[in-house]
């Protein structure tokens, strides 16, 4: 995938993800690159938390990602810099 590490997201809604968190961790820097993520919350009940773990052009940014699978089959997700 695109975000090493234990992300359970797939491949879509990782790009779909990172596109928005890009933006977040691109604020004075060009070319910011997901290096590592973990699980915070187990997947239970249609929803499950992690955590991305960016470098920012040698600053590390922590995003807690909420995800929410939703009735259509997609996926919602929160964004937040921790």
């Amino acid at each position: 995938g695109l975000v090493p590490g234990d992300s359970i997201a797939d491949a879509t809604l990782q790009r779909d993800t990172w596109t928005i968190a890009s933006i977040f961790a691109s604020r004075g820097c060009a070319t910011p690159k997901p290096v590592d993520s973990q699980i915070v919350a187990p997947l239970k009940d249609g929803k499950w938390t992690e955590r991305w773990v960016v470098d920012s052009c040698g600053t590390r940014i922590n995003f807690r990602i909420d995800f929410t699978r939703t009735a259509d089959g997609g996926t919602d997700y929160a964004i937040k810099v921790e």
